[in-house]
């Protein structure tokens, strides 16, 4: 494995390798849109799929060792393209039910995408103004969730929650997967060194045996060949809660899902 990629599992090769394809397939994609022909509804689907390789892009600059300012160019370019285009559209990240009608939460998948992309804003110090771009889409879709609520608060302190989650208890997958970072973050307002310690403790748990699922859209993505789907398992939302709280990662900082140097990143501009 080349010494520059951050990545254990793959090569700077196989990233670049990576990276011609998502561009290759961006491209068709534009084609596509471009196509006067191409229903609406459909569309609207390959901005999505645009949407996802520019962030996928971003991932893999970092997964590759790319300088954080490099990624940080990628990830604005998603946002820039989420505020010019409709492609986080209801229709592809909201449950539907029988009657037509959706919930007022997002699929499980689509779930995760946009925590990664809450938490990367946070790690990579984003402006207010770029951060509203997600925080405007989240609201128009009337999605209540802690974990994003604790996200956004980051940028807007005054937030006030209106509504409730709405998640079944017993049944939720979004609940099982995330439930350890979202008790860590119950932990925030409190000083003591044994609620600190229980934050670290329930962050690397979430590491251990949370975060990697087998309903993210990556789960074994490592595998394929010779397609390259493989972008690089990263927690940003686990590096950004520690930021966020204040906590010692060092049980955790050399986990291979932990992006240490996003977090290392976030400490130095917070100076």
């Amino acid at each position: 494995m080349s010494d520059l990629t951050r990545d254990k599992l793959k090569d700077s090769i196989y990233f670049d390798g990576f990276l011609s394809g998502a561009n290759e397939s961006i491209a068709l994609r534009g084609n596509y849109i471009e196509d006067e022909t191409t229903k609406e509804t459909k569309v609207k689907l390959f901005r999505k799929q645009t949407l996802e390789k520019y962030l996928h892009i971003a991932i893999a600059l970092y997964s590759m060792g790319k300088g954080i300012n490099t990624v940080k160019q990628q990830y604005l370019a998603v946002l820039t393209y989420m505020a010019k285009y409709e492609c986080w559209t209801p229709i592809y990240t909201k449950p539907t039910l029988r009657d037509g009608s959706q919930l007022n939460s997002y699929i499980v998948e689509e779930h995760g995408t946009m925590l990664r992309l809450l938490a990367l804003g946070v790690l990579l110090k984003i402006s207010k103004a770029e951060f509203s771009i997600l925080v405007n889409i989240i609201d128009r879709d009337k999605v209540v969730d802690n974990l994003y609520e604790f996200f956004i608060k980051a940028y807007f302190p005054e937030r006030k929650q209106t509504q409730k989650e709405i998640y079944n208890l017993d049944k939720s997958t979004i609940l099982k997967v995330y439930q350890k970072l979202r008790d860590a973050i119950l932990l925030d307002s409190v000083n003591s060194t044994d609620e600190k310690l229980e934050a670290e403790s329930l962050v690397k748990g979430f590491l251990q045996k949370g975060f990697y699922h087998k309903h993210s859209g990556f789960h074994n993505d490592h595998k394929y060949e010779p397609v390259k789907l493989y972008y690089g398992y990263w927690s940003f939302e686990a590096a950004a809660v520690t930021c966020l709280m204040g906590l010692d990662d060092k049980s955790y900082r050399k986990h291979k899902y932990y992006p240490v140097d996003l977090a290392d990143y976030y400490r130095e501009q917070s100076e």
